[in-house]
């Protein structure tokens, strides 16, 4: 049990409240439980900041409302107890030091045999069904302490099911039913493809459409492109065997070519942004078009050692999974985090990157 508000606690929202003002109502919460707070408590809300305690509060109360100080004080204690009590904040600051390595952390490993009864349950798993694949984080071993599990169910026949929604693809038919459900605490998301569907997307990737029509994968949706990407290295919970045959059409294909051209291609364009701005002088956007320049020139690296994957916060995950010459993941992340770089000579910096950029562009071969 947790220590009672006192008058020298100090307190701080937690980060993944929600806050939203609402035809002027202030509401906290979470998706599943929203508070709605008084014109006094959205006051002593906006002052919580990690740094005051319970009767600095109070004090800020008092003065605003004119009310005495004992008045004041307890009001605070109890509507800050009640915040406490509903998960809305924290009593001291959850600091957790650690050193980015690119290897997972402690979040323990997701049980596949768990994750599959749960769905069965549930009656997510269609019979027949080709295959039952989790994909994503969870599969990588790169899970955090709130990630949530990614699967694929591909099947002959459309899904008919329940869904609680779908994402939108360039195919036919022109969408993806989607479900939920949960195994103990991890939330699963499962998404129902047909096999006529997969068929559709391999159409998409082959070398004749690289060489004739479109060489970056422009008629991929980004839905398309995640699901054939995560056919590398997905925990099979059914149909190994069809995973086996996609993998060699995916390997055979020009997939790999397509979207490490297409990072390159947007590097390229990003570097003549960044010298474009540092010649009329706008510095601090030639800074952040070369940082989204060297995000391209690392993923174009990542795509071609067939490390996929579109999602910017995995993306040190995938530079330290390569391990090349041409991008240490140490050099990497001084770059992102912007180590050496001098506020009286940002020029300095950005011209770092621009090397590297063109150092990738030499080293990777389409």
């Amino acid at each position: 049990m947790s220590a009672p508000i006192s008058p020298e606690t100090v307190v701080l929202p937690r980060f993944d409240v929600r806050v939203r003002r609402v035809e002027g109502s202030f509401l906290v919460g979470f998706a599943q439980a929203t508070y709605s707070l008084s014109e006094s408590g959205a006051f002593l809300w906006y002052r919580i900041d990690g740094r005051r305690t319970v009767s600095q509060l109070a004090e800020l109360l008092a003065v605003e409302y004119d009310v005495d100080r004992a008045t004041a004080l307890a009001d605070t204690v109890e509507v800050v107890t009640e915040w406490h009590s509903a998960d809305l904040i924290r009593t001291t600051p959850s600091r957790t030091r650690s050193r980015l390595t690119g290897v997972a952390g402690s979040v323990p490993a997701v049980d596949p045999a768990t994750v599959r009864a749960a769905l069965a349950d549930n009656g997510l798993i269609p019979e027949p069904c080709s295959a039952v694949l989790l994909a994503g984080s969870v599969a990588r071993g790169w899970q955090h302490a709130r990630s949530d599990a990614d699967l694929y169910v591909t099947s002959e026949d459309p899904w008919t099911g329940t869904s609680d929604g779908f994402n939108p693809v360039a195919l036919v038919p022109d969408r993806v039913p989607t479900a939920t459900c949960y195994a103990g605490d991890l939330r699963l998301e499962v998404r129902y493809w047909t096999e006529d569907q997969v068929n559709q997307m391999f159409d998409k990737v082959t070398w004749a459409r690289f060489k004739e029509t479109d060489n970056t994968g422009e008629l991929l949706s980004e839905y398309e492109i995640t699901f054939l990407g995560r056919l590398i290295d997905p925990i099979v919970l059914h149909g190994a065997d069809w995973l086996g045959r996609r993998r060699e059409e995916l390997d055979a294909s020009a997939y790999r070519s397509m979207l490490t051209l297409r990072a390159l291609n947007d590097a390229d364009s990003l570097v003549e942004d960044t010298l474009g701005l540092l010649e009329s002088g706008d510095v601090p956007a030639a800074v952040l078009a070369s940082q989204a320049a060297l995000a391209s020139a690392a993923d174009a690296l990542s795509y071609r050692d067939r490390q996929y994957g579109t999602e910017e916060k995995w993306r040190a995950r995938r530079v330290a999974a390569i391990d090349v010459a041409a991008l240490p993941f140490d050099r990497y992340w001084a770059l992102v985090t912007m180590r050496d770089f001098d506020p009286s000579e940002p020029e300095r910096w950005v011209e770092s990157v621009l090397e590297l950029c063109r150092t990738v562009a030499m080293e990777v071969e389409v």
